[in-house]
């Protein structure tokens, strides 16, 4: 059986007498059904080192969990990677992982938080909403360099990096504003920037971890991954530092 956390939204928190009690830390959770996709190291549960992922369960709202069927495309677990904590492993040739039904977007600004280390592949895919159709979006590596993108799948267009960001743990954020300009970041500093076309988010395609379906197929280990509704400085940052708190990855 699989545990899922709940959390108690803003109104739900508590005051003692007149001194006001320190609120939580932010979580994903706190962005309500904008939150669209959240696995984390702690919603995989009975599984010990090596052995291959069939669920990662979403701790979001949604409950939206990623699943594999075909055990030879299993990512695997890998025990006590990063501050502690566990993470999974693709293999960069077939591992992939999707969301069990296709997610339902309230606007057109998305906001992905990633914690992963890489292995530099041609176009390599971390993870991707759909494929290379009108309404899809690819957050992947740019050629064989290392560096990272965020862009419109149709055409190619958007935030293209020039930074070699493999064979290390990072703290990426990817964004694409209702204005159509998409942005990555590794550790509090900006990649790129840039338009990423006329761009309106399908609302029938799947989400993909570690690789597209069609190919580009990514060798990393992965610790977490949220996806949000919306675009804000304030939402960056505040998603920044539950990451940096939490693996101890030191922001610029």
């Amino acid at each position: 059986m699989t545990h899922r956390r709940t959390f108690p939204p803003r109104w739900a928190r508590r005051r003692y007498g007149s001194t006001a009690a320190a609120p939580p830390p932010w979580l994903p959770t706190d962005e309500g059904e904008g939150c669209k996709l959240w696995v984390r190291p702690e919603g995989i549960i009975g599984l010990v080192d090596n052995d291959p992922i069939g669920t990662w369960p979403d701790d979001g709202v949604i409950g939206n969990d990623l699943i594999e069927t075909i055990e030879a495309q299993k990512l695997t677990y890998q025990t006590n990677e990063i501050n502690g904590y566990s993470v999974a492993r693709s293999d960069g040739i077939d591992d992939i992982m999707e969301q069990v039904v296709s997610l339902t977007w309230d606007t057109d600004a998305v906001t992905i938080f990633m914690v992963a280390k890489f292995v530099k592949k041609n176009y390599g895919m971390f993870i991707c909403y759909g494929n290379n159709s009108v309404g899809h979006w690819n957050f992947r590596q740019i050629s064989t360099g290392g560096a990272i993108s965020f862009v419109n799948a149709n055409n190619n267009e958007g935030a293209l990096g020039a930074t070699d960001r493999s064979g290390a743990w990072h703290i990426f954020v990817a964004s694409i504003t209702a204005n159509d300009v998409a942005t990555v970041w590794t550790d509090n500093t900006q990649d790129a920037t840039g338009s990423t076309g006329a761009f309106t988010i399908s609302a029938s395609a799947f989400f993909y971890l570690a690789k597209r379906p069609d190919g580009y197929a990514c060798a990393m280990d992965v610790a977490e991954i949220f996806m949000l509704n919306s675009v804000s400085e304030l939402l960056r940052q505040n998603g920044q530092n539950y990451l940096h708190t939490k693996y101890n990855i030191a922001l610029n």
